[in-house]
């Protein structure tokens, strides 16, 4: 599956089954590793938590809750 482009794309797609929050966060990790190094604009990353938040989200929404309106949507925070 393509990666979401935008947060609507990533809600919509988490929302309708299509995609679960761990599968984007672990894509837009494999991103980050993949272009970052030249560019350094990522001074840390989380993978862990990350990964391990969006394993509490799938788990919520498969047990038919509700993981609020940013569920599938990575930030980042500039300095």
């Amino acid at each position: 599956m393509t990666h979401p482009t935008s947060i609507s794309e990533s809600t919509e797609a988490v929302a309708s089954g299509r995609e679960t929050v761990t599968a984007i966060v672990q894509r837009t990790l494999e991103r980050i590793d993949a272009v970052d190094p030249p560019l350094a604009s990522f001074r840390e990353t989380y993978p862990d938590h990350a990964l391990a938040e969006a394993a509490r989200l799938d788990r919520l929404i498969e047990a038919g809750g509700e993981p609020g309106p940013l569920a599938g949507t990575p930030i980042a925070i500039k300095d």
